[in-house]
């Protein structure tokens, strides 16, 4: 069918990743969604690590460091994340502990 199709080859896809984040925990790795921007991931990410929303501060801390954990996969432009690609999330800074 169509849809097993797709998922053969987002599995394809996906398969080249595996390396650079296998030695991840699974609640590390966040797959980029249509729409989503490295502010955007950052945002979610603080909320899930303190169960309150982030401040822009927060924010604009935290996702330069998700682009440096993965600048191997979204390349040097932080603006251009492509839906699909894996990304680790950095481990929390003192300040979010």
């Amino acid at each position: 069918s169509i849809g097993d199709n797709l998922w053969r080859e987002f599995q394809l896809d996906i398969t080249g990743f595996s390396g650079l984040f296998a030695s991840a925990p699974a609640d590390r790795v966040v797959v980029v969604r249509p729409g989503d921007s490295l502010w955007r991931i950052a945002e979610a990410e603080l909320l899930r690590r303190t169960g309150r929303a982030a401040s822009v501060a927060d924010v604009a801390a935290l996702w330069p460091r998700i682009h440096a954990a993965n600048r191997a996969l979204v390349g040097p432009d932080p603006d251009l994340v492509r839906p699909g690609v894996p990304l680790t999330m950095p481990a929390p800074s003192p300040q979010e502990s």
